[in-house]
């Protein structure tokens, strides 16, 4: 299963879990930034409480392996709804990052 096939999934399951989001391309794309960006702050404040010592890495790794796919599945919609294809960017992106970081890193 590759990006776009989860993309398509969880388009569907928007149409079904919530009918009226999906009809509306601006609610969905505002619902989805908020989402994404909630869920990255939960990440953070795992991170944050593993590394002041609340838990171990084991538990940090429980904890983000519950919250990862919540972002995964923002981040797919919010592209969807922008009709982004996240892999064709990744690729335009990969390669910006390897020319620019390259440079920086002689024998690399």
């Amino acid at each position: 299963m590759d990006l776009l096939d989860i993309q398509e999934l969880e388009f569907k399951d928007v149409e079904v879990y919530f009918p009226e989001l999906a009809k509306d391309g601006a609610q969905l794309i505002l619902h989805m930034g908020l989402g994404l960006v909630g869920e990255a702050g939960e990440i953070a404040n795992d991170l944050k409480k593993w590394h002041r010592g609340d838990f171990d890495s084991v538990e940090l790794a429980s904890r983000l392996s519950s919250e990862l796919p919540d972002v995964l599945i923002y981040l797919v919609l919010l592209a969807g709804a922008m009709n982004i294809n996240l892999e064709e960017v990744w690729e335009i992106k990969k390669e910006y990052n390897d020319e620019r970081y390259r440079k920086a890193q002689p024998g690399v």
